[in-house]
């Protein structure tokens, strides 16, 4: 209980109000600086350089399987400390043995990966600086999102890292992602008295969906009767929400047919946003960068669906809006 103590009383002095703040993007400077703050300046900047390279050995060493060149980078003391937080649970190690002992386990077979790999999965950007003496937390973003801590101590001149703390965001998002749109599971009718549109001359005469989970992730099947005018379109669509943990996100495939017989297909992704709501992007199959429309999938209640979409042209205005309501089919 000691060591556990120490280790957070690391981080609460780190984030004390005396902390020396020192932010990897420049501020503004004042008009004038007196010669000692120049100094203190490099100072800081040398020691945020110090810092961020025996980060990013601590990585690159990994990687490679180099046990000893990783191990360098460490403080062998016992309140160090390991914890791994994702969408699985959290692994924690506790003092410096374990924590060798499992990543010397982990390096036995490493297999390197490729640059590319590296840059899109373990980049490490946004870096935030907090020193104070000889103790310093360093916070920063990895590859797709991943939020990582980084408490450090320097010991015979040189920085070491006491603990390691690692937030996988993206891997929750495709989770909670996932989840809400299982705990959707059912079939769903379309109240055509809700629907309104941007654009004139459109009417739902009806539409049914049916969400369920199968074997490869998320399915949506639905069926609608739109109204141009006198003419009726009758569309199928089929939506699949598939896990893709090496993108690091929930990847949506649609395929829909009309009753002229024409079919279109679509790619996208879908996230959860922080008010809960389910965003499907769909991207614009000759710009990939670009999103062409999207939907907004909102509860109203347990048995509400509240759907609002928007369409974008190529600078990414929006061109068309709509929305509607879902009532669950009991």
């Amino acid at each position: 209980m000691k060591k556990v103590f120490y280790s957070i009383f690391l981080c609460a002095l780190a984030f004390s109000p005396s902390m020396n703040a020192q932010k990897s993007s420049a501020d503004d400077e004042p008009a004038l600086a007196s010669s000692s703050s120049i100094k203190s300046q490099k100072n800081g900047s040398d020691e945020q350089a110090a810092l961020r390279k025996v980060i990013e050995s601590e990585t690159r060493s990994y990687f490679e399987g180099s046990y000893d060149k990783w191990a360098a980078t460490w403080a062998h003391d016992a309140d160090c400390l390991v914890i791994f937080t994702g969408p699985t649970g959290t692994t924690r190690y506790m003092g410096w043995d374990k924590v060798a002992e499992a990543y010397k386990a982990q390096m036995k077979d490493m297999k390197p990966i490729d640059e590319d790999n590296y840059a899109i999965n373990y980049k490490k950007y946004d870096y935030d600086y907090k020193i104070d003496g000889n103790l310093a937390v360093v916070t920063f973003k990895e590859g797709r999102g991943t939020e990582e801590i980084r408490v450090m101590q320097k010991q015979n001149g040189g920085w070491k890292i006491k603990n390691l703390l690692v937030f996988s965001s993206p891997d929750y998002n495709i989770n909670n992602t996932y989840n809400a749109l299982k705990n959707l599971s059912g079939k769903w009718k379309v109240d055509a008295s809700s629907f309104t549109s941007s654009e004139k001359g459109w009417q739902i005469k009806s539409g049914s969906m049916e969400i369920r989970e199968t074997a490869y992730g998320i399915e949506l099947n639905s069926e609608w009767g739109n109204m141009n005018g006198d003419v009726l379109y009758i569309n199928s669509e089929k939506e699949q929400f598939i896990k893709d943990n090496n993108r690091g996100e929930l990847r949506y495939f649609d395929v829909t047919k009309n009753n002229n017989g024409y079919v279109s297909t679509n790619t996208g992704s879908a996230s959860t946003e922080s008010n809960g709501n389910i965003v499907v992007k769909i991207m614009n199959p000759d710009n990939p960068g670009a999103v062409s429309y999207d939907n907004v999938y909102s509860s109203k209640s347990a048995d509400v669906l509240h759907l609002d979409g928007h369409a974008y042209d190529r600078t990414g205005k929006v061109t068309t809006t709509w929305s509607l309501d879902l009532k669950r089919a009991l």
